[in-house]
Formats: structure tokens, C-alpha cells, sequence
């Protein structure tokens, strides 16, 4: 999956892969930050511009990006959210009421769309690949994901 995202101050440039991605870090990383940015997209304020395209190279319109945090509550059963769509994209913060169900592994492995969770710390309980766990890195004016773990060619 690829993510650019930019407005007037800050770009966004993230390559992922699979189904399952987190971004984690410390305070102060961007990962809010990048979460509010694409907040402001999906309201559509014009200074915020966004392509996300999926491994197969299909683009994900708008309507198919959901945002979970804090402040988001579920007027509907969470099973029915992540089953009525296909090839969406989820950007979960840490935050959310929706990580704390207690099936909600097996709710996303039953799930056909893509997972992005903004933590500091990384879930256990998520099958997850070691080089889909990201932190954010500031390169030329481009905030980027980075490997937390694999950080050499040769490592991945």
C-alpha cells in the first residue's frame, strides 16, 4: 500500500505491505499528526490532498478510509463495520474503543480490507509481521515510514 498525503507544512510518504500495519513511536513522532492530517482529507478541506493505493494497485477512494480514535463511537455493531466493506483501509489510534473487543483479532482476520494502528506499543495479540511495524522518520521535507525492526536490506 502507498499513502501520500501532504498539506500546506508537511508531506506524507508511507510504503507498506499487507494487510496489517502498525505505526508506533514516543510522543511528539507525528503519528497524531499524520491521523488529524488525514482527519482534515476526509472532511475534505481543500489545503489537504491524499492518494492511497492498495498492493494491487488500485486506488482507495475516500468513502473507503475510515479513521478510528478516542473520539469515535459505533452506531452500529463493530462486526457489521468491518464486513460491509471490502478494500477499505482502517486507521485505528491506540485510543479506540474498537481495540479493546474482545474478539476484534478475529474480526479483522475475517475482514477483506487493509489495518493501520497508530500505537505505542505493539499488540500481541495481531499476527503481524516484524517489517510491517513502522515509526516515522522525517527525510528531505518527507515524513516517511521507517522499519522499526528491520533495518538493512538484508534484514527483510
Amino acid at each position: 500500500m502507498i499513502i501520500e498525503l501532504k498539506n500546506r507544512k508537511e508531506k506524507f510518504n508511507f510504503k507498506m505491505s499487507g494487510k496489517y500495519n502498525i505505526i508506533t513511536g514516543n510522543s511528539g513522532t507525528k503519528k497524531t499528526y499524520f491521523l488529524k492530517t488525514l482527519a482534515k482529507y476526509k472532511r475534505n478541506v481543500s489545503s489537504v490532498f491524499c492518494t492511497i493505493v492498495d498492493d494491487f494497485g488500485n486506488k482507495i477512494d475516500k468513502d473507503k478510509i475510515f479513521i478510528l480514535e478516542n473520539e469515535s463511537t459505533l452506531s452500529v455493531d463493530y462486526h457489521l463495520i468491518f464486513n460491509s466493506v471490502q478494500g477499505a483501509v482502517f486507521i485505528i489510534d491506540e485510543t479506540s474503543e474498537i481495540l479493546s473487543k474482545w474478539d476484534i483479532g478475529k474480526v479483522f482476520k475475517e475482514s477483506k480490507n487493509y489495518f493501520i494502528i497508530i500505537t505505542r506499543e505493539i499488540l500481541g495479540w495481531l499476527p503481524i509481521s516484524v517489517d510491517s511495524i513502522y515509526t516515522l522518520q522525517s527525510i528531505n521535507d518527507t515524513i516517511v515510514n521507517v522499519s522499526k525492526f528491520c533495518k538493512l536490506n538484508s534484514d527483510i
